[in-house]
């Protein structure tokens, strides 16, 4: 039987130690340890680049089919028969890698000196090699590139040549037309108003007309300049990218907490410096030649300068288009102001010519604009495929694809770490270093996130008036350059940067500060602090969802009276257990009149939707909107009803709730049994929530008006040609009694803001919601804010009571209130 066995063929899977071309070392391990369900330090073992035999069998398909998989992975294997075979993969391999090792010596080099305090200027100098062959612009584009921005220059002459045109007009008008004013005869207010109305209607026209022109540039609040001694190994790097592309040096070099990088002219059009900005999460989360290839990108703009400086003026220009369509600032609501409080009525007839002009002024530059944009988007994008040239030739155009999709990753994981930083918030908290979590986030992207951002990348297209091409489209022009690269070097940016965690703090706590978030030690925590925290909270939504069910609502409050001592702790549970089946027994109830409440407070949001819009003179069908007749009584009226509807439908479902309210007090009652030192803690909460149920019909009444209030909001944002008139006047409406009931709202946030929720810090309610509402008054978001502090206050505060009860009713073997079914 021996013998027979030593005839079978034995067919092993080979890894070589090395990986395909362009797959980044951490993402194969990772995923290799996904697929294989393996611990990190085998990992480490097999990726040792040492060539390992991963598996051995008698078939040769299967061999087939598992290094077909592990290629996939992006390891480099090999199907082979016995050991000699085995011994020849060997010695190729190591001969192969030795190979490497000599043509990449650079890269070695830097490899030996991982601590960024050791990486010295001549090892940024090593991790290049070679020139970069520019980028040739073609005659037919270099002309088309000509024409567009001479197009698009033309445009604001034409705009200007319509401003002098009025102002011509109305000197015109005031020189040979004067015979008006003398020639009164008897009738000197008609002759007043008919000579001196053009006068000032053309004035504040050309007024109108002219402030586009002189609207100042958005400026940054909080800047973070990298100093060229202190960051010399970066500024070295960005130099040697500049010398191979042909571009300038950036005369300053900017970072900030975006997912972007940007080089752009100092100080406009026909300045000869540059500013460099780079996000902190490209340093963070990307290696040193995928960030190369980006800031090549960034330069190759600039490596033709005619050309560069042609895109940059009609950039500008279609900037200032659209601030000129669409940004509205004070005076243009100072002229409306006037003209709805003048109460001469030539003065309003003025006022009003003159809003008239101003808005066909907007619509002019609208035009002007979107004939600019379709100028440009095709000169555009062959410029972005341009400057990809030089990304390609920086980092190899098998590299391109997956910084482009490095770049969705960032862009996934720096949304989810701001939505943490909103959870977080809530508890007055902020993680200290966005960029870091922001890694963190892209280390942990789900499979269904990696599906979506290759479905994506697969099958983007792009659009009629974009102005770059989508990333597949940009991916298939690199590969078609096929070039090898001249840096390659997959060392981490940061090691490029001295002490990069505090320049990352910096960049951070200066996001947060132009943003009106005044941050210090207090509020700043690391990056497992937040973790940590958010998943303490995320533990304590399923214990309140293993509590409450279904039937817990943040928006309601339910009634909770004081506790009293525990005398008869069997008595106690017995109550407990009676209240819940008695519960159980109304849930049916309790569910349906959970609908009715919702359909209630649609029908509440609806009619206040439908009063706005007939008071701001829209026409509309009132019937459909819950309105029998439209006089200002009548309406008043069905708005009063619909509100007593739904509190009736409030007070039907009180004796649940009270149900549900006697569950917690008695099993807190029973929790403060087993630890009466958390009496005075348990005590306060409650009586603040006294207080926040005192005021639950106001709470209601903002939650309405929100709603309304929002709505519109939302339908004037996507038609910005609406009528401002008529917009004004249905957010006042929808707003009417807003301010009063939110008085009363933060009368009650200011006592309960001294409740402690939790054992550790206390409820700065009032600074949250004051951070929240900053510089929004008057909008739905600012009340909406005010509404969802309160509500996440209460959930906060039901979680800690509702953890504190539980834990009691496991300890006296109570069962839940929701005993889920096992599937």
């Amino acid at each position: 039987m021996g013998a027979v066995e030593k005839t079978l063929e034995e067919y092993k899977v080979l890894f070589s130690g090395r990986l395909r071309q362009g797959v980044e070392p951490e993402q194969a391990k990772q995923s290799f340890a996904k697929v294989f369900k393996l611990s990190a330090d085998r990992v480490d073992r097999i990726f040792s680049g040492q060539p390992v035999s991963l598996k051995k069998t008698g078939d040769k398909q299967v061999a087939e089919k598992f290094a077909l998989r592990l290629e996939k992975l992006g390891l480099e294997c090999l199907v082979v028969n016995g050991n000699t075979a085995e011994k020849a993969f060997e010695n190729k391999a190591l001969e192969s890698k030795s190979l490497e090792s000599k043509s990449r010596k650079p890269e070695k080099a830097a490899i030996k000196k991982l601590n960024p305090n050791q990486l010295s200027i001549q090892d940024i100098d090593r991790m290049f090699s070679g020139q970069i062959k520019p980028v040739n612009v073609s005659a037919g584009y270099s002309l088309m590139l000509l024409f567009g921005a001479l197009i698009i220059l033309l445009l604001p002459l034409l705009y200007l040549a319509m401003t002098g045109a009025v102002a011509a007009l109305t000197g015109y008008h005031a020189i040979h037309n004067l015979d008006l004013l003398l020639d009164r005869q008897g009738m000197i207010l008609a002759a007043v108003f008919s000579y001196g109305g053009p006068i000032v209607i053309g004035t504040i026209l050309v007024f109108f007309l002219l402030k586009p022109l002189l609207a100042p540039a958005y400026s940054r609040e909080v800047e973070i300049r990298l100093d060229p001694r202190k960051y010399r190994r970066f500024y070295r790097f960005v130099e040697q990218i500049c010398q191979r592309v042909g571009s300038p040096m950036p005369a300053e070099i900017l970072v900030d907490h975006q997912v972007n990088a940007s080089a752009s002219l100092k100080k406009g059009l026909f300045s000869k410096e540059l500013t460099l900005t780079v996000g902190m999460p490209l340093i963070y989360g990307m290696s040193s030649r995928q960030l190369a290839g980006i800031l090549a990108h960034e330069f190759g703009h600039f490596s033709q300068s005619w050309a560069m400086r042609a895109g940059f003026s009609m950039g500008y220009i279609i900037n200032w288009l659209y601030r000129g369509a669409f940004v509205r600032d004070k005076w243009d609501y100072l002229l409306e102001k006037w003209s709805e409080e003048s109460e001469w009525f030539g003065a309003m007839i003025t006022l009003y010519i003159a809003r008239a002009g101003v808005w066909l002024s907007r619509k002019i530059l609208h035009g002007l604009m979107y004939v600019a944009l379709f100028v440009r988007q095709g000169l555009g994008r062959q410029m972005e495929f341009d400057a990809d040239r030089y990304e390609a030739r920086m980092s190899g155009s098998q590299h391109f694809s997956q910084t482009t999709r490095r770049l969705v990753e960032l862009s996934i994981a720096y949304h989810r770490a701001d939505e943490l930083n909103n959870r977080s918030w809530t508890e007055g908290k902020l993680v200290n270093n966005l960029p870091e979590m922001t890694e963190f986030q892209a280390a942990h992207l789900t499979d269904d996130d990696h599906k979506y951002i290759t479905l994506g990348l697969e099958n983007g297209k792009t659009g009629l008036m974009d102005t770059h091409p989508c990333d597949q489209a940009r991916i298939a022009s690199a590969e078609k350059e096929k070039a090898e690269g001249i840096f390659t070097s997959d060392l981490s940016a940061r090691v490029l940067f001295q002490s990069p965690e505090k320049l990352a703090e910096r960049v951070t706590t200066a996001f947060y500060a132009n943003n009106g978030l005044v941050c210090d030690s207090r509020h700043l925590i690391s990056r497992d602090q937040q973790l940590e925290m958010t998943g303490r909270s995320q533990q304590s939504f399923e214990t309140l969802e293993a509590y409450w069910g279904r039937w817990f609502d943040a928006s309601k409050v339910l009634p909770v009276v004081s506790l009293s001592d525990v005398e008869d702790e069997q008595a106690v549970v017995k109550k407990l257990e009676q209240c819940k089946l008695t519960f159980r027994r109304m849930s049916v109830d309790y569910d349906q009149l959970e609908d009715q409440l919702v359909k209630a407070n649609d029908r509440m949001i609806s009619a206040l939707l439908g009063r706005a819009w007939f008071a701001a003179g829209f026409e509309v069908d009132m019937e459909s909107y819950g309105f029998e007749r439209t006089e200002p009584e009548a309406i008043a009226r069905t708005l009063r009803e619909k509100a007593g509807d739904f509190q009736a439908l409030v007070k039907k479902q009180l004796p649940m709730n009270k149900l549900l309210g006697e569950q917690l007090r008695l099993g807190l009652m029973l929790y403060v049994h087993l630890h009466p030192e958390d009496k005075q803690l348990i005590s306060g909460m409650i009586s603040a929530l006294k207080s926040l149920r005192s005021q639950q019909v106001i709470l209601d009444k903002i939650w309405y008006s929100t709603q309304a209030l929002g709505h519109i909001e939302k339908v004037f944002s996507e038609e910005p040609d609406a009528n401002k008139d008529m917009y004004q006047r249905a957010m006042d409406s929808a707003r009417e009694n807003i301010p009063e009931w939110h008085n009363q709202f933060m009368a009650v946030a200011d006592t309960i803001s001294v409740c402690l929720y939790s054992g550790e810090q206390p409820n700065d309610l009032g600074h949250h919601i004051n951070a929240y509402l900053k510089g929004a008054e008057g909008s739905a978001d600012y009340y909406y804010s005010a509404w969802e502090g309160m509500t996440w206050w209460h959930r906060r505060v039901m979680l800690r009571l509702g953890e504190l009860a539980l834990s009691a009713e496991r300890h006296y073997d109570v069962q839940p209130l929701q005993i889920k079914v096992a599937s």
